[in-house]
């Protein structure tokens, strides 16, 4: 295949003007000169980069060594499944929000008619928690204490289960022994058979 008689002679007249002038040869032999100077350059700055970022990563590849190293990870592994075990069996199950709604205001009616002489109960709505897939439910108590006072409630609530939250407690001695606590309990789905 023959080249084109125009790129032929395009190629003959580049190559009498470079014979002619100096200058113009010097010229056309930088342009490799500087394209070979500039790929290098943005090699040495890739060369950088990359050992900047093997540095962070080098370190931090010693330290998940040392501690897969460490040993132990079955035995921490059990305390730590224990621990979900013991928490989720503290927690309520209901298989919707409302049911458990109505299982802590049955549990509390109990505990406050035993304690208090009159009462006030609110149960907030449920609220949802994404993270556990359940809901967390609210209730407000008002009311006056009997004689024993407030340690013999609080007992019964703390070693009630599943656990039931005293999130917040004020107890005033106006008209007698009054109380307002702010209870919650975090509520399961039941497990379906």
């Amino acid at each position: 295949m023959r080249a084109p008689t125009g790129i032929i002679e395009a190629i003959a007249r580049l190559r009498d003007e470079t014979l002619a002038n100096p200058r113009l040869a010097a010229l056309l032999m930088l342009v490799p000169l500087v394209l070979v100077i500039h790929v290098g350059l943005l090699t040495r700055d890739a060369l950088e980069d990359a050992r900047s970022d093997r540095n962070p990563l080098a370190r931090r590849a010693a330290r998940l060594e040392a501690l897969a190293a460490s040993g132990g990870w079955t035995e921490a592994i059990g305390r730590e499944e224990a621990t979900l075990a013991r928490w989720q069996s503290q927690a309520w199950r209901a298989s919707s929000a409302d049911l458990a709604a109505a299982d802590l205001q049955t549990t509390l009616r109990a505990v406050i008619a035993r304690h208090l002489a009159w009462n006030r109960m609110k149960l907030a709505p449920a609220e949802e928690l994404k993270a556990v897939g359940g809901w967390r439910v609210r209730a407000e108590v008002n009311g006056r204490l009997r004689e024993e006072g407030v340690l013999p409630m609080l007992q019964e609530l703390a070693e009630h289960s599943p656990r039931i939250i005293v999130e917040q407690l004020l107890v005033s001695a106006q008209r007698g022994q009054t109380i307002t606590m702010q209870l919650s309990v975090v509520v399961l789905p039941e497990d379906k058979p």
